[in-house]
């Protein structure tokens, strides 16, 4: 029975980059963070399993079908996997993820925007440390921590840090009830995940602070990710200047254990 291992030597992230140059016929890794991985590796399959707080996202290197099939097949039904592609699932991969008990669960696209435009003044509030649980909470509320991607408490906090995290409060209870968490990277900003419980008006204002701070940080690219089957947000994002690329991210579950 094939054991995973950890990366006590460092060497994992040499291993991948091995891989990869090898060009594996099936393959869904592109460079994830390397905390909280152990992997299996033999002479044709490298397979990586991140953990998250519930769960663990899979990812593979591989040039034998047969061999896949089996490892996947042995993997817990909360292990998902993501493949994303700007072609689609290839016929193969499928078959070998449908003969693991793997099925198509949800696809999400990503959108561009390449020349961001300020709409006023940056008027709303970052977030402070005390925010945290708040944040995490309204966020566990509102989307699937297996399909989303949700941050951790931890990386939150580091987010908040570096004042990337901007929020709306309840009035009255001066609690969070809309956030906007952004990363930016060189040369453009991702729109990491925005959600707001109180209303449109303040929760399109809470999004358009986000172009008024790049702008503030000298930022005019910016990308998001979103459901496909996820309407409203596509036609705002599509007003507001968003377009499609073409990539897409497929989420294989097994089962409908999670949902």
């Amino acid at each position: 029975m094939l054991e995973y291992k950890q990366d006590t030597n460092n060497l994992l992230d040499g291993k991948i980059k091995e891989f990869i140059s090898a060009r594996p016929r099936y393959n869904n890794c592109f460079f994830p963070e390397l905390d909280q991985v152990s992997y299996i590796e033999t002479d044709n399959s490298l397979i990586l399993k991140k953990k998250y707080e519930s769960f663990n996202r899979i990812y593979f290197m591989s040039n034998d079908a047969e061999e896949l099939v089996s490892i996947l097949s042995s993997l817990d039904k909360d292990d998902i996997i993501n493949i994303p592609s700007k072609k689609g699932i290839q016929e193969d991969l499928n078959t070998i993820l449908t003969k693991a008990g793997y099925s198509l669960f949800e696809t999400y696209e990503r959108m561009y925007n390449n020349l961001v435009e300020p709409r006023g003044q940056f008027d709303a509030e970052l977030a402070n440390l005390a925010d945290v649980e708040g944040i995490y909470q309204l966020l566990h509320n509102h989307f699937n921590p297996y399909t989303d991607t949700l941050p951790t408490r931890e990386y939150i906090s580091e987010l908040i840090e570096k004042k990337w995290v901007l929020i709306n409060r309840n009035e009255d209870t001066k609690e969070v009830e809309g956030t906007l968490l952004l990363r930016f990277e060189p040369q453009k900003c991702h729109y990491y995940i925005w959600v707001d419980s109180s209303n449109f008006t303040k929760a399109l204002n809470l999004f358009i602070n986000g172009f008024n701070y790049m702008n503030e940080k000298g930022y005019e690219k910016a990308y998001l990710w979103v459901r496909s089957t996820n309407v409203r947000p596509k036609k705002i994002y599509e007003t507001l200047g968003f377009k499609y690329d073409g990539l897409k991210d497929y989420t294989y579950t097994k089962g409908d254990a999670h949902f």
